[in-house]
């Protein structure tokens, strides 16, 4: 149903009239129609609200989890400034051998604002930088969810840091922990024969 009006506004009351007779005719002959889509309303909005009420350091708080079980935490510490954790799909600390073992806890990562650069922290002696992009519906994301996209960068003329790469594991995107547990919820389980036994 489309009724468009041209002219000066607000339209003359015979116009509306039609409008609200359209509308009130569209309403009783789909009613089961009418009502699914509004009630999709309220989590489109509260969706929508979420997205908007999150910009600059913002976007990249929380938890994060890739599609081969790496996950991010990641904390504010200030507009400029957070805190992140780097853990392997068995939710332990990735070690990073070429500090001596050392967790990928409490990391320092910068924010800039203007160019929205998140930059993590992985060896600052030696500029090992993880790069995290933000994308509100990342295109290569099967369902195009809200994800942040990984790169490592480091000097390349220090060649003892291309060995280290593999610790960070696929560099998979990352998207939201709670939405990857909804898609793992819609995702339907098969099992074999053998798991029946």
């Amino acid at each position: 149903m489309f009724i468009q009006h041209r002219g000066h506004w607000p339209p003359p009351e015979d116009w509306q009239r039609s409008f609200n007779s359209g509308l009130d005719h569209y309403f009783r002959r789909f009613p089961d129609r009418v009502s699914r889509r509004l009630s999709l309303i309220p989590s489109v909005i509260a969706l929508s609200l979420d997205l908007m009420l999150r910009y600059g350091i913002a976007q990249f708080v929380g938890s994060w989890v890739s599609a081969s079980g790496y996950c991010l935490r990641i904390k504010k510490v200030r507009k400029d400034l957070a805190s992140v954790d780097f853990l392997d799909p068995s939710g332990a600390p990735v070690q990073r051998p070429y500090m001596g073992g050392a967790p990928s806890t409490n990391m320092i990562a910068h924010y800039d604002d203007y160019y929205e650069n998140f930059e993590v922290e992985l060896w600052e002696e030696r500029r090992l930088i993880l790069h995290l992009s933000h994308e509100y519906d990342y295109e290569l994301d099967p369902e195009q969810r809200e994800a942040l996209v990984p790169a490592l960068s480091w000097n390349e003329r220090d060649r003892s840091l291309d060995r280290w790469r593999s610790s960070f594991g696929p560099l998979d995107h990352f998207v939201r922990e709670k939405e990857q547990a909804a898609s793992n919820s819609r995702t339907p389980t098969t099992t074999t024969p053998e798991e029946k036994e």
